[in-house]
């Protein structure tokens, strides 16, 4: 009886790994961690003095891992309450977007894979910082920027 509970726990122990380890696959998808790691690196800070606009889409996990907020374009989702507060953080339509992006020399986003295809379409200056499934992140400008600073210091 005492072989069997154990084969029974190690094999319980082995199947909770593999559905954690599976887990992990679909990370990116429901987190934006991953992504803003690729382009901030680990425990370093994004800078917070460029806009970095949220298009058509409400993700949390994108402001929460920049450690800055994000204005808001076209999709108000559960933040209605916040953005009737601070309207200033939301921009209604697309085509003002667009005419705000196209005049700032430094700015970036988050869309989705969608949403960026349509945009460069319509030729909107964008570079490409990273991509997972659900999310395209992009800058307007110079992509990586061009600055001196000290390995290892926050940007």
């Amino acid at each position: 009886v005492t072989t069997r509970i154990s084969v029974v726990a190690a094999l319980n122990v082995a199947a909770l790994q593999i559905m954690l380890t599976g887990a992990y696959v679909f990370d990116a998808y429901f987190s934006a961690e991953k992504a803003i790691d690729t382009f901030v690196g680990e425990k370093e800070a994004f800078p917070a003095g460029p806009p970095f606009f949220s298009v058509r889409m409400l993700d949390q996990s994108v402001a929460f891992y920049l450690e800055r907020t994000v204005t808001q374009v076209e999709t108000k989702g559960e933040l209605a309450d916040g953005i009737a507060a601070e309207p200033e953080k939301f921009i209604e339509k697309m085509s003002d977007f667009e005419a705000k992006w196209r005049a700032l020399d430094e700015a970036y986003a988050v869309m989705s894979p969608k949403t960026f295809q349509e945009l460069q379409a319509a030729g909107l200056p964008m570079t490409v910082m990273v991509k997972d499934p659900r999310r395209v992140f992009v800058a307007r400008g110079r992509w990586p920027p061009v600055e001196v600073r000290a390995p290892g210091t926050a940007r």
